[in-house]
């Protein structure tokens, strides 16, 4: 296999698993917000909040690490 096919082959595989970690780190954040809209008691809302601001602080921390 040609040098150039070795490193293309690596460097898709960290492309695609980043695009997939990033969905994931987006996905987490839509599903802390929807808990946060449905929440129903003090304790589910302040509960939602922590898992919010952890997603957003988690995305933000890999955009930054790019």
């Amino acid at each position: 296999m040609p040098r150039g096919w070795t490193l293309l082959i690596p460097l898709l595989g960290a492309f695609l698993l980043g695009g997939c970690a990033e969905r994931v780190e987006r996905g987490a954040e839509r599903a802390a917000e929807r808990a946060l809209e449905e929440a129903e008691t003090r304790e589910e809302r302040e509960q939602a909040e922590r898992d919010l601001e952890r997603a957003r602080d988690e995305h933000r921390d890999r955009m930054q690490q790019q």
